[in-house]
């Protein structure tokens, strides 16, 4: 049986054995999922980098995950203070989704620089 039709059992098997082209095998059928799965837990992408370059990504995969997220940004920036409580720090990404019943906050998301940018909140 070739090696890129195994159950994920017998490629993990042989992973822990050394086995270099099983662990491809196994990261090419998981890569994405653990891509979403980290990404949920992990809010800097550097640090999601490294995990992804730790689990095998290759110089490829890393392109396509960075060119991933440089696509997904809309407007790239800090916003110093939310609602007058100063940001001293701050990693990953945030997003606000306009919506109906929520005046006082798109009121408040119109004035910034980003909005300003995008026209995201009318």
């Amino acid at each position: 049986m070739r090696i890129a039709n195994e159950s994920e059992q017998i490629l993990i098997s042989k992973v822990r054995k050394g086995d270099a082209a099983a662990m491809k095998v196994l990261y090419d059928r998981n890569v994405r999922y653990l891509s979403a799965v980290c990404s949920r837990y992990i809010n800097d992408d550097n640090d999601l980098k490294d995990i992804l370059v730790k689990a095998g990504a290759s110089e490829e995969d890393l392109e396509k995950f960075q060119n991933a997220i440089d696509a997904s940004l809309l407007y790239k920036a800090a916003t110093p203070a939310f609602l007058n409580i100063p940001i001293n720090t701050f990693s990953g990404y945030s997003m606000y989704l306009p919506a109906n019943g929520s005046t006082f906050l798109n009121n408040f998301y119109k004035t910034l620089s980003w909005n300003t940018a995008t026209s995201l909140v009318q």
